[in-house]
C-alpha cells in the first residue's frame, strides 16, 4: 500500500513538473510571438509612414486615414482703414484656425487593379462636412495604363497636385490661389512608364467641386492633359516636395495645358438678359523639380489666355515660382520661397503681386510628414488692391489693403494617422 502511494506521488510530481514545463513554454512561445508581432507592428509603421489603417478581407481591403493642420496666425497691415463695421482697425490680427480637418478611405475590391477613394474635409468656418474626393480607377495589368472616372484634380498644376500634407511652406504659393485648378469630374487615362508618365482627362471645368451636370459654373467641356519625365531617381520621389537626408539624386520635367470652353451650355432660371457669353480658357504650365541628399529645388511657369465674346479683349496673366529647402539635422529642414502673380496690363489692377516666404519644418519623426511643425514668414511686398487676380481671405493669411509690406507670421502642427 505504501508502495502505491507513493509511486502516485511521484507520478503526480513528474506531471506536475512536465505541465509547468509546458506551461513555461508556451507562455515563452506566446513572448515570443507578441515581439515578433510588435516588431512587425513597427516595421509596418515605419513603411507606411501614416498611411492609415488598413482591413483586409481576402482580395478586398479598405484603409481608414485622417489628418489635421492645426494654426496660429499673426498679421501686420499698414493702416488698413475701417473694418465691416466702421470700426478702425488697427493693423494687426491674430488668432488661431484648424486649416484642414480631413477623413478619408481608400482600397481595393475584388482585384487588386479595382480601386477606389473619398475623402471629405470639415469646414474651418463652421464645422459642415464636404465631399472633395470621390474616385473609382482600373489599371490594366502591365500595361502601364489606368481609367479612373469620379471628383478628384485634374492633371495641372504640380503646386497643387503635390498634396497639402507633403508641402515645404504651411501654405501654398499665392502664384497657386490664383491658378490653381482646384477639383472638377470626369474621366482621366493614366500612363506611367519607366521613365514617362502621361495623363489626359476630360471634365467639367476648373473648380467644379460638387457641382450637378447643368450648374452654370460649370464649363461646357473641359480637356487638361499633363506629361512628366522622370531624369532621375524613382517616381515615388516626387510626391512631395522634401528630399530626405542621405537620398540620392531624382529630376523631373514637367509639361501640362487645359482648355476649356462656357456658353453653350443652357442654364434655366438664370434670370439674365441676353445671351449667355461665350468664353475660352487655356492655361498651360511648366516645372521642373530636383532633389539630392537632403535638398530640393521646384521652380514652376504658369500662363492663363482668356477669350470672350467678340469686341472683348482677350487677357493674357501669368505667374512663377521658385522654392527650395535644406536639411541642417536629421529633423529639421529650412526652407525659402519667391513667387509673383503677373497681370495682363489691361485688367484695372495689373500692378504685379509678390510674395517671399521662408521657415523651417521640424519632421518628429524623420523621414515621415505623419507629425510635423512648420513656422513661417509670408512678406508680401505689394498692396492687394493693385493686383485684379490675388484673392484675400483665404488660407495663406493674406488680407486686404491698399499698403505695401503686408506681413504674416505662421505656426502649423500638422497630425496624419
Amino acid at each position: 500500500m505504501r508502495n502505491a502511494i507513493f509511486s502516485a506521488v511521484v507520478a503526480c510530481s513528474i506531471c506536475g513538473q512536465a505541465i509547468g514545463q509546458t506551461t513555461s513554454s508556451i507562455d515563452v512561445q506566446r513572448a515570443q510571438q507578441a515581439e515578433l508581432s510588435a516588431d512587425a507592428v513597427a516595421r509596418s509603421m515605419s513603411m507606411t509612414k501614416a498611411n492609415g489603417f488598413t482591413i483586409s478581407d481576402g482580395e478586398n481591403k479598405l484603409r481608414v486615414g485622417g489628418w489635421a493642420q492645426f494654426r496660429y496666425l499673426m498679421n501686420w497691415r499698414d493702416d488698413p482703414g475701417p473694418d465691416a463695421n466702421g470700426d478702425h482697425d488697427s493693423g494687426f490680427t491674430n488668432g488661431f484656425e484648424l486649416a484642414r480637418t480631413r477623413l478619408n478611405v481608400a482600397g481595393n475590391v475584388l482585384d487588386p487593379n479595382l480601386k477606389f477613394k473619398a475623402e471629405g474635409d470639415f469646414s474651418r468656418s463652421n464645422g459642415d462636412f464636404s465631399l472633395l474626393d470621390a474616385f473609382v480607377g482600373y489599371t490594366f495589368g502591365d500595361s502601364g495604363f489606368t481609367l479612373r472616372g469620379g471628383q478628384f484634380k485634374p492633371p495641372l498644376e504640380r503646386e497643387q497636385l503635390v498634396s497639402d500634407t507633403a508641402q515645404l511652406a504651411i501654405e501654398r504659393s499665392t502664384v497657386d490661389s490664383v491658378f490653381s485648378q482646384s477639383r472638377s469630374q470626369g474621366v482621366e487615362l493614366q500612363y506611367a512608364g519607366d521613365a514617362a508618365r502621361a495623363f489626359v482627362m476630360m471634365n467639367d471645368g476648373l473648380g467644379a467641386l460638387n457641382t450637378r451636370y447643368n450648374d452654370s459654373t460649370e464649363a461646357d467641356i473641359g480637356v487638361t492633359a499633363r506629361g512628366e519625365w522622370r531624369l532621375a531617381g524613382d517616381w515615388k520621389r516626387f510626391d512631395d516636395f522634401t528630399s530626405w537626408r542621405g537620398a540620392d539624386t531624382a529630376a523631373m520635367l514637367g509639361v501640362a495645358g487645359h482648355w476649356q470652353h462656357d456658353g453653350n451650355t443652357a442654364t434655366p432660371g438664370d434670370g439674365s438678359p441676353g445671351p449667355v457669353q461665350q468664353t475660352d480658357l487655356f492655361l498651360y504650365t511648366a516645372d521642373l523639380s530636383v532633389e539630392g541628399d537632403g535638398w530640393n529645388v521646384f521652380a514652376e511657369f504658369v500662363g492663363q489666355h482668356f477669350d470672350g465674346d467678340e469686341g472683348t479683349d482677350s487677357l493674357d496673366d501669368f505667374g512663377a515660382v521658385v522654392q527650395g529647402g535644406f536639411f541642417i539635422s536629421e529633423h529639421d529642414e529650412l526652407f525659402a520661397r519667391w513667387d509673383c502673380v503677373f497681370p495682363d496690363s489691361d485688367r484695372a489692377g495689373n500692378d504685379d503681386f509678390n510674395t517671399i516666404t521662408a521657415g523651417f519644418n521640424h519632421y518628429f519623426v524623420p523621414e515621415s510628414h505623419a507629425l510635423k511643425f512648420t513656422a513661417d514668414v509670408c512678406w508680401f511686398l505689394d498692396p492687394t488692391t493693385d493686383n485684379s487676380l490675388v484673392p484675400t481671405g483665404g488660407r495663406n493669411g493674406l488680407l486686404p489693403t491698399a499698403e505695401d509690406n503686408e506681413v504674416c507670421v505662421r505656426f502649423q502642427l500638422q497630425f496624419m494617422f
